[in-house]
């Protein structure tokens, strides 16, 4: 199998990695030749300087590409047979998510957002512990994460980002968040600048969240603080107890520690959930089955995002 990926630099070089070290032949596209030449000698990766070629050539279209050029490489890339596999979110905004879901129904190639966050054993295992009963009804959810990112220059762009840094790096949070809490009915939300002044987007989002099980959730994601002292990512309170992410067991490239569950620990083997989904998709690919995350899904998630967007409208400019 060959695997094509778009965009060779920065995150792209966490995809050429893993798959380096799979059974595939690794071809890879980036505009600039110091990091083609970079991906050649640390990936084993055929480089190429033209895109179109690099997608010919493949079997399977990786793309690690900013926002705004993800729907019309998916589009271009199906058009041409190819599975597509593709970095978070699914498109610019739903109604292009729409089209490239559509897209792969009528070509019949797989078709997959990468999310991370899916495929991560503590968030699997929460969902699967409310189920069984362990805490009894759920009542609240407290889904966090706060840190200080320097975004890109791409990044700065409502237009290009398509808003910004919850629909950037929050919806990962959010894609746990709506695993675990299930369907909503209610968003309410604030969107804030504090620190990220060359941002056209917010820094920082925070909304509360009413689940059709008549819990409430709240999330809250910001790029703007320095020194954060761990806390939490995922907090869940029941009527007969409660499950709490371990931060200081959290180690990259997993996102979520080990889980305290009624105060009892629930500790994962190593795992790495990008792994897990690119191997995902690779195998359904190979044994033409569904792929391990539905893109239904990675538009739910965006969708999300949208509606969290509206509700908050401008965004609050408080430099600290």
């Amino acid at each position: 199998m060959k695997v094509a990926v778009i965009g060779g630099n920065n995150f792209g070089k966490v995809h050429l990695e893993i798959l380096s070290s799979i059974d595939v032949d690794l071809l890879v596209y980036d505009r600039n030749e110091a990091v083609l030449e970079e991906d050649m000698k640390n990936y084993n990766a055929m480089p190429y300087r033209n895109m179109v070629d690099a997608m010919e050539d493949a079997d399977v279209v990786d793309i690690v590409l900013p926002h705004y050029l993800h729907r019309d490489v998916a589009m271009q890339a199906m058009e041409m047979g190819k599975h597509v596999l593709m970095e978070k979110p699914i498109a610019l905004n739903s109604s292009q998510g729409e089209e490239l879901i559509t897209r792969a129904k009528k070509t019949g190639c797989k078709f997959m957002v990468l999310e991370n966050y899916f495929f991560e054993p503590p968030v699997i295992k929460a969902r699967e512990l409310i189920d069984e009963g362990r805490i009894g009804k759920v009542l609240g959810l407290r889904f966090t994460k706060i840190k200080r990112v320097d975004p890109t220059p791409w990044g700065c762009k409502q237009e290009l980002m398509g808003g910004g840094s919850f629909v950037d790096d929050g919806i990962h949070l959010a894609d746990a968040f709506l695993n675990v809490g299930g369907d909503y009915t209610d968003v309410s939300a604030m969107r804030f600048n504090l620190s990220r002044i060359e941002m056209e987007g917010e820094d920082t989002l925070s909304a509360t969240v009413k689940f059709t099980s008549g819990a409430f959730g709240t999330i809250t994601h910001s790029w703007a603080f320095d020194d954060v002292p761990p806390m939490p990512r995922m907090e869940i309170l029941g009527t007969q107890g409660w499950i709490a992410e371990m931060p200081e067991r959290r180690k990259a490239p997993r996102k979520f520690g080990d889980l305290m569950v009624n105060g009892v620990e629930t500790v994962f083997e190593s795992y790495n959930p990008f792994k897990i989904g690119i191997t995902g998709f690779l195998d359904a690919v190979s044994r033409d089955t569904a792929v391990p995350m539905p893109p239904e899904t990675a538009l739910r998630d965006l969708m999300f995002v949208e509606k969290a967007y509206r509700s908050a409208g401008t965004v609050r400019r408080h430099p600290l």
